[in-house]
């Protein structure tokens, strides 16, 4: 036999096993893989191999919300279903109730979200809305007190401080156009509302926009969108793989910026009465200083731990730091964004709101804690905004030890992936009928009352809700406030009437720039 025969002999038996090899991987994961919600009788969504159902999330055409949205509405007559995130399997939780159980009731079983967390590869992961267990419920009961309503009180005067610069800023733009992106502008509010409160730094990117916090911190929410999808339903293999989820320079960033800062005010003694002091006392004693000024003893609000008052470290501060960053920055700038947008496709609301406004201030000029939370119309407004443009638009869990689901014969095996459709069912015509209208009296009390409490989760709920949910909604009001209390803003020629999310985010925040019409109100 020739030495060519030979090579071709030993290609063809290549070519054989290595297609033997992938026709074996596919006939598994068809038969034996894919198979197992059929297996178990569950109504489901038919997966393609190998993805499951999230195609259309990582081929960057559609975001996770609008995915797991679809879903629910082709299954929201069940009270559960099935789905395929690349192999593995999810359950995906329509029925209320059984939602509140997850949440509340049977809160053990159900305690993680499943997320990647890897504090050695990357340490601004081990952060609380990531951290699994008995780490999360520590870091949870030491940073619970830092966001009671006495000490956004003493935070106020910084966030009203950004706001006046929000004002100032955006009466510098309109004096050179009456068109105005809204959407760069809001993001560079709660960046420099965020870097002033957790990082201690005045960023001033209102003024600045190419400010290099604002770019770090752009830098650091846009994640490629596999990467959000492995992170999201498949954090074992980042987790195998070693995989950050933030950048080197973007973890290198934030961690200088955090030392220094702690570093300069330890040396000077500067006190400011912000998140930051709050985390250097949680280093410095592992407690703080209640609402007098006064070292105590955390309170166990409704998490059942041993209390404890180890300090914190620095990397573990830094990430919560960064979190309160990332959480607050996204979410707050987007709620924003999308509720003047909506006021200025509806300028009666808008006007409502601004006679509320102008009311309870009376013609002062100075806008204190107590008059944000004494304005119940704004409180409807924000809260339709979240209804309709939930920013988490998913709720995920993971189960930690066996549960039989109440009046079935399906019991959730230890491990497996639980998800709660938020904007399915905040978008549910049966629930909110009309949901593509914005209409703030769907959260008048009477209407409140008519609905399931567990089909409006815009920050979760039980245990595990938004620990800075008192926060963001502050921002956002205050930041409306400041606006409408100046300004009158309208649909302009550039003005999208539908805004499109972003795929590169599981957020859902816009993809392009929002203009709108923005004129100074006569005084």
């Amino acid at each position: 036999m020739s030495m060519l025969e030979i090579a071709e002999s030993i290609l063809r038996s290549k070519l054989f096993w290595s297609t033997t090899i992938v026709f074996g991987i596919y006939l598994y994961l068809k038969f034996v893989i894919f198979n197992y919600w059929k297996r178990k009788g569950i109504p489901h969504e038919v997966p393609i191999i190998p993805v499951g159902n999230i195609l259309p999330v990582t081929l960057g055409k559609q975001c996770t919300g609008e995915l797991i949205q679809e879903s629910y509405e082709r299954f929201k007559s069940n009270p559960f279903h099935g789905m395929y995130m690349f192999h593995i399997p999810h359950l995906v939780i329509n029925d209320p109730d059984l939602i509140r159980l997850i949440l509340i009731k049977d809160f053990s079983h159900f305690g993680d979200r499943g997320l990647y967390f890897n504090n050695d590869v990357d340490p601004l992961s081990g952060h609380l809305f990531f951290m699994p267990g008995d780490e999360w419920k520590h870091l949870r009961s030491k940073l619970s007190p830092t966001f009671t309503s006495g000490k956004m009180k003493q935070m106020f005067p910084l966030v009203v401080k950004v706001a006046e610069d929000l004002k100032k800023a955006l009466g510098a733009s309109i004096g050179k156009s009456s068109t105005v992106e809204v959407k760069d502008l809001l993001s560079r509010y709660t960046t420099d509302m965020i870097a002033s409160i957790a990082f201690g730094v005045e960023c001033n990117s209102l003024n600045d926009p190419n400010a290099e916090f604002r770019e770090y911190g752009k830098k650091a929410v846009d994640i490629n969108p596999v990467k959000v999808s492995l992170m999201m339903f498949f954090s074992k293999l980042m987790d195998i793989l070693r995989i950050p989820i933030n950048s080197k320079e973007v973890s290198t960033f934030f961690n200088t910026v955090f030392s220094d800062v702690i570093s300069h005010r330890r040396s000077n003694n500067v006190p400011r009465k912000d998140f930051l002091d709050l985390l250097i006392q949680l280093m410095d004693h592992g407690k703080v200083e209640d609402d007098e000024g006064i070292v105590t003893d955390i309170p166990k609000n409704n998490i059942k731990i041993v209390q404890n008052t180890e300090n914190i470290s620095m990397s573990e501060a830094c990430a919560q730091a960064f979190v309160f960053f990332i959480a607050g920055f996204e979410t707050s700038s987007s709620t924003s964004t999308y509720c003047l947008h909506e006021l200025a496709l509806k300028p009666d609301i808008q006007d409502k709101l601004r006679q509320e406004i102008n009311e309870k201030l009376g013609g002062r000029h100075e806008l204190s804690y107590e008059d944000v939370y004494a304005m119940p119309y704004l409180d409807k407004i924000v809260s339709e905004t979240l209804r309709k443009y939930p920013i988490l638009p998913i709720l995920n869990r993971v189960c930690l030890k066996d549960y039989k689901i109440p009046n079935s014969n399906f019991c959730i095996p230890k491990g497996m992936n639980i998800i709660i459709p938020v904007l399915g069912q905040q978008k549910d015509p049966k629930i909110y009928p009309d949901p593509e209208e914005f209409r703030p009296e769907r959260f008048d009390s009477h209407e409140i009352a008519k609905r399931h409490a567990f089909t409006y989760l815009p920050f979760g709920e039980g245990p595990r809700i938004c620990i800075g949910k008192r926060f963001g909604l502050l921002q956002v009001k205050v930041a409306l406030i400041k606006i409408l209390s100046h300004y009158r803003v309208s649909v302009c020629d550039k003005t999208e009437i539908r805004i499109k999310p972003t795929i590169r985010n599981v957020l859902l925040t816009p993809v392009d720039d929002v203009f709108l019409k923005v004129e100074k109100l006569l005084s």
